[in-house]
């Protein structure tokens, strides 16, 4: 799909998304996306699907119960994303965040898991996001890749040098070498969301990028090629997630029910737990055990 078709279907879920009741179903899935490219760039690929089942049930996150000798854990890199990619953070309007990302813990998992790389990338994500968004104005995709690749060469160089002194000083002769480019790629969605080339913030547009001299030709190509491919299955997915809500909640439910807000969560993660379900609806174990049952979930 040409760039220019990608980003105006892209235009066509931003509009939709005002008024779709799957709105919070596919921003949850949108991220899972996001995460999983992220995991990628930061060599420890994982699945979409195994992220939002390991989230909607908590518990050991992927990789972590195979024993893998990660350079980095995969829910230190689930927390920090969805600590950058919060809503409101560098937004043009203030957007409440959805009842299906407010009750995990991430910060919990991330700290239980992943407790070193998480202290570590705290205050590198922080720098990171406020200076992409101190630099001069983004307008194109072009933009967008400069800044990436300063920002690489930046914190690239930073990280380098801190290893090597802490090597130097704990006379470590092989430091452990933690990814860098996974985080300044995660920005890009927020950077095309300030260059107006898309309303809503779109984790599903991380690219491709695992090298830190990657240069900005090279970064605006994979951001052109990442929107072409998730332009038209942003859309499907938000028609897919319509469908099944409206599905879920042809039951007959009062107005009073909580059938609407379970099954914007069930469709986002059929997988989760019913204690969670409880929490996420605002009704208890019981009631969310019997609108459950009544959804055939």
């Amino acid at each position: 799909m040409e760039i220019e078709a990608a980003l105006l279907e892209i235009g066509r879920v931003d509009g939709r998304l005002k008024s779709s009741p799957a709105r919070a179903s596919w921003e949850f899935a949108m991220r899972m996306r996001g995460i999983s490219q992220s995991c990628e760039n930061a060599g420890v690929p994982v699945q979409p699907e195994d992220l939002g089942a390991w989230i909607s049930r908590g518990g050991v996150p992927p990789r972590h119960a195979e024993g893998l000798n990660d350079d980095i854990g995969v829910a230190a890199i689930a927390f920090q994303l969805n600590e950058l990619w919060k809503p409101g953070i560098c937004c043009k309007r203030s957007v409440q965040p959805s009842r299906v990302d407010t009750f995990f813990g991430y910060r919990q998992m991330a700290f239980e898991y992943a407790g070193d790389d998480t202290r570590f990338y705290r205050d590198l994500a922080a720098k990171i996001l406020e200076e992409s968004h101190s630099t001069r104005r983004v307008e194109t995709i072009a933009d967008v890749a400069e800044c990436c690749t300063k920002l690489l060469a930046t914190y690239g160089l930073m990280l380098d040098q801190s290893l090597a002194d802490h090597s130097a000083a704990d006379g470590i002769v092989s430091a452990r070498v933690r990814p860098v480019v996974w985080l300044v790629a995660a920005c890009i969605p927020r950077l095309l969301q300030s260059a107006g080339l898309t309303e809503n913030l779109h984790p599903n547009l991380v690219p491709s990028i695992r090298d830190r001299d990657c240069p900005a030709a090279e970064i605006e190509t994979r951001i052109k090629d990442r929107i072409a491919v998730e332009g038209i299955a942003s859309r499907r997915s938000l028609d897919e997630f319509e469908r099944g809500i409206r599905k879920l909640t042809s039951v007959g439910a009062t107005k009073r029910s909580r059938s609407q807000e379970a099954a914007t969560v069930l469709c986002a993660m059929p997988q989760i737990r019913s204690n969670l379900l409880a929490q996420a609806i605002g009704s208890t174990p019981q009631g969310a055990g019997y609108i459950r049952r009544s959804m055939d979930m």
